[in-house]
């Protein structure tokens, strides 16, 4: 196939490109940002490299820091133009499509996100994550509002948010713990 036809070249300075062997084209680029030893692998679609510390760095579909960087802004722009039907499709609907709606969509995408082979359809999972992930908070806010009484409403709300905002700041550190084991696509896969 076309990826049996590249090989990856590595510069001391820390710069992996990808080469298509009969154009002699670039297919991909990479800054890594940290001095490499000589080492280098490539199998079609990660490039591995030694750093000069002897740390294993894995460039995998080219992908920069700030490229990455939509991985993150994808689903939060989503859920904001999401938000504007949410609450309109559950007061039809009721919560219960919405939530069960909203997890299947989520863990599909989040599956499918650990097989993905290039950026652009990673980023197209990712904002559809964002829209199972808003059809979810609506959903529960509504619960809380009418399965606690009136006095207890409020600390009901305030946990759910508080959940909720607090799911990134622990869920993050045991993603990259995870993706430090094997790859990043594990956490993606476990969920």
């Amino acid at each position: 196939g076309a990826r049996d036809e590249q090989f990856a070249v590595a510069s001391t300075q820390g710069k992996v490109s990808i080469i298509q062997s009969k154009s002699g084209q670039t297919v991909w680029s990479l800054d890594l940002g940290v001095p490499l030893q000589a080492a280098l692998g490539f199998n079609g679609r990660k490039a591995a490299a030694i750093t000069r510390d002897n740390d294993l760095v894995v460039a995998e579909l080219g992908v920069s820091v700030s490229e990455g960087g939509l991985l993150l802004t994808a689903p939060t722009f989503m859920g904001a133009a999401a938000a504007l039907w949410a609450g309109p499709m559950m007061d039809r609907h009721g919560r219960r499509p919405l939530v069960v709606g909203g997890l299947l969509l989520v863990g599909a995408c989040n599956l499918l996100m650990g097989m993905v082979p290039v950026l652009w359809l990673a980023v197209v999972l990712r904002a559809v994550t964002g829209l199972g992930m808003t059809a979810l908070f609506p959903a529960t806010l509504s619960a809380a509002g009418e399965y606690f009484s009136y006095r207890e409403r409020g600390k009901a709300m305030g946990l759910a948010i508080s959940a909720g905002s607090s799911a990134p700041l622990l869920g993050i550190p045991v993603a990259a713990a995870l993706a430090g084991l094997a790859s990043w696509r594990l956490p993606l896969l476990l969920l």
